[in-house]
């Protein structure tokens, strides 16, 4: 499992990001080290871990393989597989990284800035990025709302040794 760090000063998450310029640093980062695999991107802000420092946070996912160290702790959204009888270990994004990437740029880093608006009342910056080897991991097609189908809940085909399914995690400086 590689643990990776990127610099980014200017990102903040009050700021809308420059897409074009973040975006390709996170992009070229999945390139260099995970091209040709079929992956599930997870991406985790500090704001959401309140009394965690970045290096806490990727030692407990790299431990454990996930984020979700507190059992009573609800994350936004998982309520949803449950209102349809479905277990959703997490939700990421499932792509297939070639020699031209640009999920960062195109999607993920606006998804934290305006997406989570909308969700939590508040922007996030993402500060830790999780790589997922899809073949480890099963997808869990549900619905948000009544009518809008989604692809992107995950649960661990091995749930007694999720950190192996985890190929490695960047944190964004």
């Amino acid at each position: 499992m590689l643990t990776l760090a990127v610099s980014l000063p200017g990102y903040k998450s009050n700021e809308k990001p420059d897409y074009v310029k973040i975006g390709p640093k996170l992009d070229s980062l999945l390139e260099e080290n995970f091209s040709g695999k079929s992956v599930v991107i997870r991406c985790i802000s500090l704001r959401d871990h309140p009394n965690k420092t970045l290096d806490e946070l990727a030692e407990i996912v790299r431990k454990a393989g996930m984020d979700k160290y507190d059992p009573a702790r609800n994350g936004i959204g998982y309520q949803v597989g449950t209102v349809q009888g479905k277990r959703i270990d997490f939700f990421g994004t499932p792509t297939n990284v070639a020699d031209s990437t640009d999920i960062f740029t195109a999607e993920l880093l606006h998804d934290f800035y305006a997406s989570a608006q909308g969700d939590r009342g508040y922007r996030l910056r993402i500060d830790l990025v999780m790589i997922y080897d899809s073949t480890k991991l099963r997808l869990v097609d549900h619905l948000y709302g009544e009518d809008v189908e989604e692809s992107d809940g995950f649960v661990f085909k091995d749930s007694g040794n999720k950190a192996d399914a985890l190929l490695g995690i960047i944190k964004v400086l």
